[in-house]
């Protein structure tokens, strides 16, 4: 049985590298059609399906698989060929509705160029499950979108770095242990099923609001005895005690006891975060070539030129990065929170703005110029400094220790002159004794007055507007790649008005015919197929890819309006050849008419000259040697 499948397999992969390619107007592929029996083609891919879920073999259960996608392809194929043909056709049972949908819904289909035709490849989706959400939101909204060529450049670039991770996925999800933390999926009910990953955050994020509500309603103020003879009462404790609930007193138990309960199931969905945040991302230690190179560049001003730099993938997460250690300290603080009576579950409300990207921009609105805001923040720390040293020095009796403004140490008057400096300007809390002279108050006057305008002024205007602008570049990035999105296709380039004028509309047109993941997994197709059996297309693509060549995507060209533009242009070269021919013959006509005008013109000149020389009395003319009249 296992030599007929792959007989029948050699057969269909033949037929395939025939009527795969598009040049000549696909004529020998029309004429391979016309010979086939499509249903004795569909017959086979049907058996193909039902002899698939009846072994037990694995090895004869691929051989099958794949010779059911073998000949689901080639039927794909006659239905591109003869738009006559109808998918329904090759329904008609149970069994063969069975076999299409699983085909249909495990088969993509790309649009690629070559020799300058645009060729159309139906292939078998792998590892369609090991995609990322994340990973698909970072691509749709990091990819470089400036031109047509750079968006296909940085989209390969990104495609290398997501087969990675895809293998890697694969590679972890193959241990039964790690697939528990990101693979498996958890159903809250009979339809909605989460993966552990969406699973861990959302039950998470539900637990540490129910666990803050819990503490906001019932948490009051510890009063000593001199405070009152509640033990529940409002009071405000000079000690830092640890909370008494409204609802229970903490001596009862049921508090500590709930407050235990929740936290711990905290702790544990926080391991499991943390967890599979560790599997799903591959965790890489910094490489010492480039840190050297980035720590001499950014802090010595010294560029090493012949450092050996490593590629950097898009994907990559160091071991040390802030978003390893956001989770590692989100497992540290839920572990703290239960312990010390809740107070830190309040930090694990910051967790809903990781996963909401109008938030995230907004933090990046800080994060994007965080060098530039550092520095400007360091020189305005700077100028404090200075202010203090000026103030220490000159005016260290403008300082009033009972409203909390301390100068006795230079120290105290450094943070002193930043709290009031900063939230309230240092003219207003800072009143003069009144022992200070006239000279004293203006050149006190000048200190206020040229710290309003250096740091207040300007520099935290400076840190606003680096803000603002961060957030706008942010937001204008965000509407070109939601325009881009909405109108312009990915692949081509095109827009959306020619499908809607030549085609069945830009929406069918950016999820089937060029799909970008689509493209993503043809690369992965290509990684799993054996080169032995990669057809002339698939071939030529893998050449290009090798060679780091990307020609082979239609730029520019898409096969529905090829098709329906040629229709277009050969009426309109029809049109205008007959209205050729119109001016043509309305010229010859007009040229035909003038003659007829200048012969009729004539013929009434001659007449005329007739008729006059008819009127002239002839000239008598005697010939001097033959004596004869001669009449002119």
């Amino acid at each position: 049985m296992y030599y007929v499948v792959q007989l029948k397999t050699s057969i269909g992969n033949l037929l395939k590298v025939i009527i795969e390619e598009n040049a000549n107007d696909a004529a020998l592929a029309k004429e391979i059609k016309d010979l086939l029996d499509e249903e004795a083609v569909n017959a086979t891919l049907v058996d193909s399906y039902l002899e698939r879920k009846k072994t037990t073999d694995e090895t004869l259960k691929k051989s099958w698989q794949h010779l059911g996608f073998t000949f689901f392809h080639i039927l794909k194929r006659f239905l591109d060929l003869d738009s006559a043909l109808d998918p329904k056709d090759f329904q008609k049972t149970e069994d063969a509705k069975q076999a299409w949908a699983f085909f249909e819904g495990n088969t993509l289909s790309v649009e690629v160029i070559k020799d300058n035709e645009i060729q159309k490849v139906h292939f078998r989706i792998r590892k369609k499950d090991l995609l990322r959400n994340e990973v698909k939101e970072k691509l749709k909204w990091s990819v470089d979108r400036s031109s047509p060529s750079n968006k296909i450049r940085d989209f390969i670039d990104w495609s290398k770095d997501i087969r990675r991770d895809i293998n890697y996925q694969a590679w972890v999800r193959s241990h039964k242990l790690a697939a528990f933390f990101i693979a498996r999926r958890f159903c809250v009910t009979c339809v909605l099923c989460l993966p552990c990953r969406v699973f861990w955050n959302r039950a998470i994020i539900f637990l540490t609001l129910v666990i803050n509500i819990f503490m906001l309603s019932t948490w009051n103020a510890p009063c000593p005895q001199h405070y009152g003879t509640r033990a529940n009462a409002t009071c405000a404790s000079p000690e830092p005690k640890t909370p008494h609930g409204i609802l229970w007193s903490r001596d009862n138990g049921p508090y500590e006891v709930t407050i235990y309960v929740l936290g711990g199931i905290h702790n544990i969905l926080s391991f499991c975060l943390m967890i599979s945040f560790f599997l799903s991302n591959r965790l890489r230690l910094p490489d010492w070539n480039n840190t050297k190179a980035w720590f001499s560049k950014n802090f010595l001003g010294i560029e090493i030129l012949n450092a050996l730099k490593q590629r950097v993938s898009k994907l990559e997460i160091q071991v040390f990065s802030l978003k390893t250690l956001y989770y590692v300290a989100y497992l540290i603080f839920s572990i703290l929170g239960t312990v010390f009576y809740g107070y830190f579950f309040c930090f694990h409300l910051i967790h809903i703005a990781v996963k909401n990207q109008l938030l995230i921009r907004v933090i990046s609105s800080v994060t994007l110029n965080g060098r530039s805001l550092l520095w400007v923040c360091v020189l305005a720390i700077i100028f404090i400094y200075i202010y203090a040293v000026i103030g220490f020095a000159f005016f260290r009796g403008h300082f009033n220790e009972e409203k909390g403004q301390f100068c006795e140490s230079l120290g105290q008057c450094f943070v002193s002159t930043m709290r009031y400096g900063l939230m309230e300007n240092l003219h207003k809390p800072l009143i003069p004794p009144s022992w200070v002279t006239f000279e004293d108050y203006a050149i006190k006057l000048l200190w206020d007055l040229t710290f309003w305008v250096i740091v207040t002024t300007i520099g935290l205007r400076i840190v606003f507007g680096m803000i603002v602008d961060a957030f706008v570049a942010l937001r204008n990035k965000k509407w070109q790649a939601d325009f881009d999105m909405a109108n312009i296709c990915f692949i081509c380039g095109r827009t959306n008005y020619d499908f809607e004028r030549f085609g069945k509309g830009f929406r069918r047109h950016v999820k089937n015919e060029h799909n970008m993941w689509s493209y993503l997994f043809f690369f992965i197709h290509l990684d799993e197929t054996n080169e032995t059996q990669y057809t002339a297309i698939e071939f030529h693509v893998a050449k290009l890819m090798q060679n780091e060549a990307y020609e082979f995507f239609p730029v520019n060209r898409a096969l529905s309006l090829d098709n329906k533009k040629d229709a277009y242009d050969s009426k309109l070269d029809n049109l205008v050849l007959q209205v050729d021919q119109l001016v043509k013959r309305q010229k010859e006509e007009d040229a035909q008419k003038r003659r007829q005008e200048e012969k009729m013109k004539q013929r009434e000149w001659e007449e005329k000259h007739r008729a006059d020389s008819a009127h002239t009395p002839a000239l008598t003319v005697k010939s001097s040697t033959s004596g004869e009249d001669t009449a002119f």
